[in-house]
């Protein structure tokens, strides 16, 4: 099973608007996207530890 299984429907919608933030922000010179990524992995973590 993906983590992305796991996800609740709001996490999957808040997943997807971080990955869209991942991909404006995407620059070498922009930071964002780290926080960005950051927050997805966090969301990732919360369900799988969820599960777990």
């Amino acid at each position: 099973m993906a983590v992305i299984d796991l996800l609740s429907p709001d996490e999957k919608k808040k997943a997807s608007q971080l990955t869209e933030k991942i991909y404006q922000s995407g620059s070498i010179e922009n930071d964002d996207w780290k926080k960005y990524t950051t927050q997805l992995t966090l969301l990732y973590e919360k369900a799988k530890n969820r599960k777990l």
